[in-house]
């Protein structure tokens, strides 16, 4: 008794657990927009130890996620949100599965896992028709945007041009300069200098009077790649002062590069050693690198410095040779992932076969076992009803049987069974009129012979034609002259009466056996 009791107890609690988890989740989800800073606060006091079920846990990993996100938090792994979409994948409405593969997606483009970022937002974009936001629809685009950028794929300016589409169609002002300068770094990648320029100078426009600093030095930094293009340093310089003095900019590994290119082509040699030296200690990620090292390559190819020129092409072969194999290398990874991923849902997908296959053949089973007793049932039914159409007939035969005999002898003593003895004796047949007066003649002296064979079984001209004759007494061979048929179809008439009556075989004889009863 102490046991169960304790075992109750334990439910409630675990049931109160359950229920205050769930409430602090749905508190800090209608949080996310007004307060994302409360909403990870609140996602933060949850203790992942009590944490029940797959459903549950799956939902902590999106909003955690998800709080994070908001709140600009960088993830420091893709396990959490991963274990939360593959969750979703198989129990998930397609807006779950649509916020699951967003989020993983825009975590894996955080940490540069970039082949996995791109599949994941492309699973997100197969299900945003299951949302009705353009906004997510729109930052879905602009990380695929990001993501072929950086993997210098000509698809980044689709993806902007729709990220663009969807911000103007929900009215998120805020967020159309972001797409305008994806658009700008897409020409940029495309040798579309003209069209980067438009675009970067219409977010620039866009920064400025929505005051948005950090879109103003990317549409800046847009314009300074467009100048060192077109080789207009000077207007390149005057826009780094502006980012600098104004806008406060920080200047990067990559920044210093491109200010030692800008120094060089003003014939400000040292000035641009001491920037490359300075580049070259602040290089934070490959993009900064690969910059470092193409600006360090062209600033001592216009030095005309051939040993440091090849030095740095070497290393900038080297070092996108080195990012070359560890991009291949998570891609064999992610490959073996999804290959192992497609094994287990071939597997189960076989298995559901296999109980689709073995429910769909008892549904068959259960359809003929039902169809055979129902059969076998309406057998044994019509065989019930014969047997008891042939009880009555008996009965009514036995009580008729006085009745007949008399009304046989008084026919035999008729003239019209004159007339047939006398066609039997020369080998005539019965005319048309003849057997008229026959069958009136068993009408009037034995009407009962007609009832009870009509009765049982419905007869055709000929047929009727045997029944009489047999019942007069007169042989196979005296009917097979007075109806004009062979006695081997005399005998099969008879011994077809009999099976359609008694629903059996018999012989010729047992008709006759029966008509003499009669």
């Amino acid at each position: 008794m102490r046991h169960t009791l304790f075992i109750i107890l334990l439910l409630l609690f675990s049931s109160c657990a359950d229920k205050n988890i769930s409430s602090v989740m749905d508190r800090a989800e209608a949080l996310f927009d007004s307060h994302p800073e409360e909403s990870l606060a609140l996602m933060q006091t949850i203790d992942t130890h009590k944490l029940s079920g797959e459903r549950q846990h799956a939902r902590y990993g999106l909003l955690f996620t998800q709080a994070c996100y908001k709140n600009y938090v960088q993830s420091a792994s893709d396990s959490l949100i991963l274990s939360a979409a593959n969750y979703y994948e198989e129990h998930g409405t397609e807006a779950e599965q649509f916020y699951a593969y967003f989020y993983l997606g825009a975590v894996q483009l955080e940490l540069g896992h970039l082949d996995e970022a791109s599949r994941s937002l492309m699973k997100a974009q197969k299900h945003s028709d299951g949302i009705d936001s353009h906004f997510y629809r729109g930052q879905v685009y602009s990380h695929l945007a990001k993501v072929n950028a950086l993997l210098h794929c000509s698809d980044d300016q689709t993806y902007a041009r729709q990220a663009y589409r969807e911000y103007c169609q929900g009215g998120y002002e805020d967020y159309i300069p972001n797409a305008m300068l994806l658009m700008a770094e897409a020409k940029y990648h495309a040798h579309d200098i003209d069209s980067c320029r438009i675009w970067a100078d219409s977010a620039l426009l866009l920064s400025t009077l929505s005051g948005d600093t950090l879109s103003i030095l990317y549409s800046l930094r847009h314009k300074i790649n467009c100048a060192i293009h077109a080789r207009s340093f000077d207007e390149a310089d005057s826009l780094y002062q502006l980012s600098f003095n104004r806008y406060k900019l920080q200047a990067s590994g990559q920044d210093l590069s491109r200010l030692a290119q800008i120094a060089v082509h003003k014939q400000e040699v040292d000035k641009a050693e001491h920037l490359l030296a300075m580049a070259s200690r602040m290089r934070y990620n490959y993009n900064d690198s690969v910059s470092f090292y193409a600006n360090a390559y062209r600033v001592y190819k216009s030095l005309n410095n051939f040993d440091k020129q090849l030095a740095y092409q070497d290393s900038l072969l080297i070092y996108e040779d080195h990012f070359l194999k560890e991009a291949l290398h998570h891609t064999a990874l992610a490959a073996e992932r999804d290959y192992a991923l497609m094994q287990q849902k071939q597997a189960e997908f076989q298995k559901q076969r296999l109980l689709w296959m073995v429910l769909f053949g008892f549904i068959v089973l259960s359809l003929i076992l039902c169809s055979m007793y129902f059969y076998i049932r309406k057998q044994k039914t019509q065989m019930m009803l014969q047997e008891e159409r042939l009880k009555n007939l008996e009965i009514k035969l036995a009580q008729n049987k006085e009745a007949i005999a008399g009304g046989l002898t008084r026919l035999k003593s008729s003239v019209i069974y004159a007339t047939v003895n006398s066609c039997k004796d020369h080998n005539l047949l019965l005319k048309a009129d003849q057997w008229k007066e026959l069958a009136q003649g068993f009408r009037q002296y034995l009407p009962v012979f007609e009832k009870t064979l009509t009765d049982m079984h419905p007869l055709s001209e000929t047929e009727w034609k045997v029944c009489m004759l047999l019942k007069l007494g007169f042989s196979p061979s005296d009917m097979s002259v007075l109806i004009g048929k062979s006695p081997s179809g005399i005998s099969s008439i008879r011994s077809r009466l009999y099976e359609k009556v008694y629903h059996k075989k018999g012989a010729p004889t047992d008709w006759d056996a029966f008509i003499y009863s009669i």
